[in-house]
């Protein structure tokens, strides 16, 4: 764009056009004032074609604005633009105010060369005074326009005076309406005499063959009631590609761009614009394509800034990155190489090839970074997602969803998959971790370690979990602490059973010992039972008993119920059919005992197989005969045996005196009358007779 200024006052010269007619000083004052100016800038022989405002006012710095404000620009009812050659141009003004020396006027001129081109004011105001009207009567006339004649409208080709004027053509009917009419600033009307523009055709316009339009920079227009609604022009660049350029007068192409096209839309307030070459801008209003390529579908205040860039719809979208999209929305910002914003608002897509599906003032900043959608959401690492509401995927690979909450979620390390869901979570079908093929509802990948962290677990920390070794499954805690298994929650737990830190396990207690059981006192109720549905083992019931076995079957001597042995032999064996063996697995009868046996009570039988008896007698006076005699001694033992018992008679004895110097035998003598005999003797074979004390005995037989 060129920085241009008006120099004041280089060359003025204003002129009547009713005075070119005759009208002398001192008659009705014209309106129509014969402009010329300098622009600095545009000098050296180059001709361009600019646009044009002028104003007339009241001082030369302040006032009011005085009648109307004329504008050449070409667009809708306003006057062409104007060639400017070699800096000057020139003009006819019709304020439709006349000029009198007692309120003198000011000429402010404001213009804008190249479409495009930021609007310029003069520096200076000039002044239009009845003293330069003279001298234009004097044929004074401005730089670069010939003398033009007024004809009234009406008049069949000729002044008010009746001489034919030569710039009209009567219709071939004689009609006295001109056919074709060029007015005071060169315009020719086919069918009218006011053109509106340099060719002003009133009715149907028939053409057979191509329109050519000859020199540089010389558009062609398609007007429609009045106002500009196609226009083709040839690019400054010498493109082979013109520029199209559709919709409201507004819509411009930025000088020296070629290839453009604006299909339509627009408004003056807020134009259509393609600013870099082969940019496209559809429709809708206020709409640039600022890079080469770049293309707005519609909408409004969208900006396809990146080369190739696109944005189809939506409102105050900008797709900034090379070959990037806005697919539509408000305010969302595709600025990222080849990035994307599909919609919603107030998103931004930054990262090269990032995504935002849609939602609310969502980022995605890492390279192929994705939003699907949500709200406040941001994908800042490379390849990371972020979904739901505030979620914070801030490292390379992280994957994080969020709920609802209105709090940061953030990621914490590469790689991440994390997810708040304060609702908890559902799957409808088998997870795997590690694993595409899960079969139940959860499975972990045929590998041996760490599986489940509670608590810890980075590194080789200790750590609260489950783990798996071969033919291993673990259940940890750290060194110090215990396993403690109850029922409730773990903020209100009732603790039933713990394996301490030691390795003692509790049942109903922490444990002193190895393994310890507490339960309290129930009757009938066994404090412990092991069983395999069967055969059942309870320890220390209600009622103080210690332990009873139930084996569950019949009588079988091929079974056993209780063992207890080492590796080399069995020492306890309690048989199905009820036989107990000592040092034996197979005992022959209801105890058998393999090896020594030591009784310090009696030993009694309630059956008639085994019989255990013991008494004693009074004292008195005994003799002993010698060894062999069978007199005297005898006494009786009122308890029937099914069979002559053997009688063992204790050496204890209790008072009385009884001195054998070689001992005793004992020998039984049958039983008589259901009192079986015994008989003691003197060993050393004399006679002894003695005071005896009381004799304890005792008896075994059947």
């Amino acid at each position: 764009m060129h920085r241009q200024r008006k120099r004041a006052s280089v060359f003025i010269s204003v002129a009547s056009v009713a005075a070119s007619c005759g009208i002398a000083v001192g008659e009705e004052q014209p309106t129509a004032i014969a402009y010329s100016g300098e622009l600095i800038g545009v000098e050296g022989g180059a001709v361009r074609t600019c646009e044009f405002e002028f104003a007339l006012w009241d001082d030369a710095k302040f006032g009011e604005r005085i009648g109307r404000t004329l504008i050449f620009d070409g667009w809708e009812a306003n006057r062409p633009r104007l060639s400017v050659k070699d800096g000057w141009f020139d003009v006819v003004l019709d304020f439709g105010i006349a000029v009198d020396d007692d309120a003198p006027l000011f000429v402010e001129t404001r213009y804008s060369c190249g479409r495009g081109a930021p609007w310029s004011t003069a520096a200076n105001r000039d002044e239009v005074t009845t003293d330069l009207l003279v001298k234009a009567e004097r044929n004074i006339r401005p730089v670069g326009l010939t003398p033009i004649s007024l004809v009234p409208i009406g008049d069949d080709g000729e002044t008010a005076a009746g001489v034919p004027d030569g710039h009209s053509l009567d219709a071939v009917d004689g009609d006295p309406i001109d056919a074709v009419f060029v007015d005071a600033d060169g315009n020719v009307g086919v069918g009218t005499s006011t053109p509106a523009s340099t060719l002003d055709v009133r009715g149907d316009l028939s053409v057979d063959g191509p329109i050519r339009i000859n020199g540089d920079n010389n558009p062609l227009e398609f007007h429609v009631n009045g106002t500009r609604a196609l226009r083709f022009e040839y690019s400054d660049a010498l493109s082979e590609a013109p520029n199209v350029i559709g919709g409201h007068p507004s819509n411009n192409v930025v000088p020296l761009k070629a290839g453009a096209v604006i299909a339509g839309g627009g408004s003056a307030t807020a134009p259509n614009q393609v600013s870099e070459d082969w940019g496209t801008v559809s429709g809708g209003k206020g709409n640039e394509a600022f890079g080469a390529l770049g293309t707005v579908s519609g909408g409004s205040g969208n900006t396809a800034a990146g080369e190739g860039s696109t944005v189809s719809g939506g409102q105050n979208g900008m797709a900034g990155g090379l070959f990037s999209a806005v697919g539509g929305g408000t305010g969302n910002t595709a600025g990222g190489g080849n990035s994307v914003v599909m919609g919603g608002t107030g998103n931004t897509a930054n990262g090269p090839q990032s995504t935002i599906g849609g939602g609310q003032t969502n980022t995605a900043a890492g390279a192929n970074a994705t939003v699907p959608g949500g709200m406040a959401n941001a994908a800042t690492g490379d390849f990371s997602m972020a979904a739901g509401k505030r979620a914070k995927a801030n490292h390379v690979g992280s994957f994080v969803w969020a709920d609802s909450t209105a709090a940061d979620f953030p990621s914490t390390t590469n790689n991440q998959f994390r997810v708040r869901a304060t609702g908890g979570a559902s799957f409808s079908h088998n997870v795997g971790i590690g694993t595409t093929t899960p079969g139940i509802p959860l499975t972990f990948d045929n590998v041996l370690g760490n599986k489940i962290s509670l608590w810890g677990g980075v590194g080789t920390q200790e750590h609260y979990g489950f783990g798996i070794q071969s033919s291993t499954l673990q259940m940890y805690a750290p060194l110090s602490a215990k396993l403690a298994f109850g029922h409730g929650r773990s903020g209100a737990f009732t603790e039933r059973m713990q394996i301490a830190a030691n390795g003692y396990v509790g049942i109903g207690t922490a444990p002193s010992y190895p393994f310890q059981v507490l339960r309290a006192a129930s009757t009938g109720d066994w404090g412990a039972r092991f069983s395999n549905g069967t055969s059942n083992v309870f320890l220390a019931n209600g009622g103080g008993f210690g332990m009873h076995i139930n084996t569950g079957n019949a009588s079988n001597s091929a079974q056993y119920g209780l063992q207890v042995r080492n590796n080399v032999r069995t020492h306890l064996y309690v048989r199905n059919d009820g036989n107990v063996g000592i040092g034996t697995s197979g005992p022959g009868s209801a105890l058998d005992v393999r090896g020594d046996a030591r009784v310090s009570g009696l030993i009694r039988s309630a059956g008639q197989d085994f019989k255990i008896r013991r008494g004693s007698f009074a004292p008195g006076n005994f003799t002993l005969p010698p060894q062999g005699q069978v007199t005297g001694g005898r006494r009786g033992y009122g308890t029937t045996f099914s069979s002559t018992p053997v009688v063992i008679i204790s050496y204890a004895f209790t008072g009385g005196n009884f001195d054998v110097n070689n001992g005793m035998t004992v020998t039984t003598r049958g039983n008589t009358s259901s009192v079986f005999g015994w008989e003691m003797r003197n060993t050393a074979n004399a006679s002894v007779n003695t005071n005896v004390g009381t004799i304890h005995w005792i008896a075994i037989g059947q």
